[in-house]
């Protein structure tokens, strides 16, 4: 049986980066994914500025820009009456907005010119043996088996392999379904978010002057039922969006409308003996703020660090590798109270207007929330006293404004 020091099960996103961090470093490294790449993905297709400094790391930054990524500078909030709320990202930072299909597969190009990579190869199941793991693989008409020091499972949402998820019991709650556009007016340098009603948000990520991806995401107990009929007449569901309606009028669809539900699950453990978890496999992370390739990077980078200490020093048990779950836990809790915030207040339309009012008339409070959904700055600060009193200040005083008339309501 042949044996490696690594092997990453999952080639998307965090498996690529966790190979592309390991590797130079005298270790041999499998990395298996069960598709073929090129592959689409259901993806709202954005890269939030902190991700970028990643892809500058692996030398792909400069590519993408050259493939035609378009920068989007901040963020838009609207509601359904037109109240708008505008955030930029500070120091002119920007984000990309790029086909998922085409930067998972320059970002396992890039991988395979470092390790070895095995596309079109399920993992069909890993046991423990002889102090590592045993893992049976299975493509192309041929059952192998490796055998690994270390496990690293980017397999993505409910991974199998070793973290042991659980799920959220009924129907999901949420549910995305996206396409990609062309045609779209008046797309501009801002990732749109418009807060709809309590049960539907939409989210339009501009890749070109015209052409966009846009997600639709269906919120509530039925949101499961309502899908399939977003999924097959999707520009008809899009058209109740008062905001985007007169946008679409001549746009058609580029790719069919694929949807995915968002309930939520939980790994029993992201690390073990001689093993972790990386990117989606973590849990759960709603995708509405955009900020699933910043985590997939970064816990690719956190895994691997932790990984060479414990090669170095020869051992990789469960307590060498626990550094990596306090680290993950450290930098990404504030991040998911962050996410139930907003999806929180997309779910009460007071709210909603309270804190759009805020952000629209308090830059300062607009920057630090950009900086929050763009991974610019840990999402910590936005549960800080000065944070959060600024924000109710700010709020109350615009509510109040718009209340006598006195100021503007968008």
């Amino acid at each position: 049986m042949r044996r490696v020091d690594v092997a990453i099960v999952g080639a998307g996103p965090s498996g690529s980066a966790s190979a592309l961090f390991l590797s130079g470093h005298g270790l041999q490294i499998l990395l298996v994914d069960r598709a073929v790449f090129p592959r689409d993905k259901v993806c709202g297709e954005a890269i939030s500025p902190g991700a970028l400094s990643f892809l500058d790391e692996f030398g792909l930054l400069a590519e993408i820009e050259r493939q035609g990524a378009f920068p989007y500078r901040g963020v838009l909030l609207a509601t359904a009456d037109g109240l708008v709320a505008e955030a930029c990202y500070p120091d002119h930072r920007y984000g990309l907005a790029f086909p998922r299909e085409g930067l998972d597969y320059l970002l396992l190009k890039s991988a395979a010119s470092r390790v070895e990579v095995l596309q079109g190869t399920a993992v069909e199941g890993v046991s423990p043996q002889d102090g590592g793991y045993r893992l049976a693989l299975k493509g192309k008409g041929v059952t192998d088996a490796v055998w690994a020091r270390v496990v690293i499972s980017a397999e993505g949402r409910f991974a199998r392999v070793l973290t042991e998820p659980s799920r959220d019991p009924g129907p999901p709650a949420r549910f995305a379904v996206v396409s990609v556009l062309e045609g779209v007016a008046g797309l501009g340098k801002l990732l749109e978010f418009h807060l709809l009603e309590s049960a539907m948000q939409v989210v339009i990520s501009a890749q070109s002057p015209d052409r966009a991806a846009i997600a639709v995401v269906l919120d509530g107990p039925q949101a499961s039922r309502r899908a399939p009929e977003a999924i097959k007449d999707f520009l008809s569901v899009l058209k109740r969006d008062p905001l985007l309606a007169d946008r679409i009028r001549g746009a058609r669809l580029l790719k069919p409308p694929r949807g995915m539900g968002l309930e939520g699950y939980r790994p029993a453990a992201i690390a073990g003996d001689g093993w972790l978890a990386v990117g989606d496999a973590v849990g759960n992370m709603d995708p509405i703020t955009g900020e699933g390739m910043f985590r997939a990077f970064r816990t690719a980078q956190l895994a691997a660090e932790t990984l060479l200490l414990a090669f170095e020093r020869g051992d990789l048990g469960a307590a060498r590798l626990s550094p990596y779950v306090r680290a993950v836990n450290r930098e990404f809790l504030p991040t998911y109270r962050f996410i139930d915030m907003v999806v929180a207040l997309s779910r009460r339309p007071k709210l909603t207007r309270f804190a759009l009012r805020a952000i629209a008339t308090d830059p300062v409070l607009a920057e630090r929330m950009a900086a929050y959904q763009g991974a610019l700055a840990p999402a910590s600060g936005l549960f800080s006293p000065r944070t959060l009193g600024r924000l109710a200040l700010a709020g109350a005083h615009a509510s109040v404004t718009a209340g006598t008339g006195l100021g503007p309501h968008t």
